[in-house]
C-alpha cells in the first residue's frame, strides 16, 4: 500500500463539507485521479471533512485516523483527570472530606 499527500493550499472560505468536497475534487483534477481510483481517503474525525470526503470518494472509502482518535482519546484522559484533581483539592482547601 502507498500513501501520498497530494497537497496543501490555504482555505480562502469557511471550511464547510462542500467548499472541502470541491477543493478534494480540484487536487484530483491536478492529479489527474480519477474518483475511482481512491482505495481509501483518511482524515480526522472532523465532522466537516469527514462529510467532504464520503461525500467525494464514497462512505465506504472513508477511514477516520487512527492516530487522531487515539489523541484524542488521551486529550480526554488528561482534561478528565484534572479536572477531577482540581475539584478534589478545592474540596479539600474548602474544608471538605477525601472522597
Amino acid at each position: 500500500m502507498t500513501s501520498y499527500q497530494l497537497g496543501i493550499r490555504p482555505l480562502e472560505k469557511p471550511h464547510c463539507s462542500d467548499y472541502l468536497a470541491e477543493q478534494m475534487e480540484e487536487v484530483n483534477a491536478e492529479w489527474g485521479i480519477r474518483k475511482e481510483m481512491v482505495q481509501i481517503a483518511v482524515t480526522d474525525y472532523d465532522a466537516d471533512i469527514r462529510k467532504a470526503a464520503q461525500s467525494v470518494y464514497g462512505r465506504s472509502k472513508w477511514l477516520g485516523c487512527f492516530a487522531h482518535a487515539l489523541n484524542l482519546v488521551c486529550i480526554d484522559t488528561v482534561k478528565s483527570f484534572v479536572v477531577r484533581m482540581l475539584a478534589l483539592n478545592l474540596n479539600l482547601i474548602l474544608g471538605g472530606k477525601p472522597y
